[in-house]
């Protein structure tokens, strides 16, 4: 049996291995799929020119006690930046909590300090702000017709300090004497899917 050996032009081989490594520069890399259950929104405020991009509420606990299966504490965050494209230019970065519970979690005369430690390090992100306070009734079957509070309080933080949160492997976090808690790896996640939407 005859054996045929085709020679290929060096030259030519050359050719090949820069179009291929070209087609491989050249090829979009694939956002990283971020794995949480969190719940992100973009919205465009036509009449202030800004877009917003926040987490909803993301549960985190239940409140301690209660019948009302719709009762505990989630963690909420987002940035807001002007116009519809993002810019460099943020207006503002916040990161607070919803508290839904048959009592109030936050005494609105005297706001406490959201801290947490951060991968062992100790950090007071500042004095948090009561956003709405609404009041309903408990649809639970240990509580029936008792008030539920839904309590909104955040804080405002630097950009930097989302991106330390997000990049961070545990953080623990209380505010005033009825609220602390650690983030899970879902809820880390969802920070660094929210903080990630900062640099596009």
């Amino acid at each position: 049996m005859r054996r045929f050996i085709v020679l290929i032009p060096f030259a030519l081989c050359c050719t090949i291995l820069a179009v291929s490594a070209t087609v491989n520069a050249q090829s979009p890399k694939q956002p990283r799929q971020f794995k949480h259950k969190g719940d992100i929104v973009s919205e465009f405020d036509k009449f202030k020119n800004e877009t917003t991009i926040r987490l909803k509420p993301y549960f985190i606990a239940p409140a301690k006690g209660l019948g009302d299966p719709r009762s505990g504490l989630s963690l909420i965050a987002g940035f807001t930046h002007e116009g519809e494209q993002l810019t460099d230019k943020l207006k503002q970065v916040s990161l607070g909590l919803r508290f839904h519970a048959e009592y109030k979690a936050f005494d609105q005369l005297d706001m406490p300090h959201l801290l947490a430690i951060i991968d062992g390090e100790r950090v007071d992100l500042g004095e948090m702000k009561m956003v709405d306070v609404t009041v309903g009734a408990s649809k639970g079957f240990l509580s029936s017709g008792n008030v539920m509070y839904t309590e909104l309080a955040a804080v405002v933080v630097p950009k930097e300090m989302l991106k330390k949160l997000a990049d961070a492997k545990a953080v623990e976090m209380q505010a005033g004497r009825r609220v602390e808690f650690k983030l899970k790896e879902g809820h880390l996640e969802a920070l660094r899917d929210l903080a990630s939407r900062m640099q596009q």
